[in-house]
């Protein structure tokens, strides 16, 4: 069941997210309460994530590009915080790397 969750921010700002969110999940809100308290902080969900993102970005550097673009989706969760969102049970990335060739003046 979709439940609209809380998230607070470190500075107490409140983010409101559409869950997916089974009625066991919910634990003290009853099933007639219209918004679910996050146990993590927005910003704790999204430190879940950063370490991923930010190894990703960095083996890509050796590489060396003028450019790195990388997409993901992140999925919020009542009580994981943030997770990568899937496509067909898979976590995906979508990278993209670019270089340009040196022009004569340049060589």
């Amino acid at each position: 069941m979709k439940r609209i969750v809380e998230y607070k921010t470190q500075e107490g700002a409140s983010i409101f997210a559409e869950v997916d969110l089974p009625d066991a999940a919910i634990g003290q809100a009853s099933a007639s309460d219209k918004v679910v308290q996050a146990i993590k902080t927005f910003d704790a969900a999204l430190d879940d994530v950063m370490p991923a993102a930010e190894k990703v970005v960095s083996k890509l550097r050796t590489l060396s590009p003028q450019e790195i673009e990388v997409e993901f989706g992140i999925k919020l969760s009542a009580k994981l915080g943030a997770v990568f969102a899937s496509a067909g049970g898979d976590a995906t990335f979508t990278v993209r790397l670019s270089w340009s060739r040196d022009t004569p003046e340049q060589a």
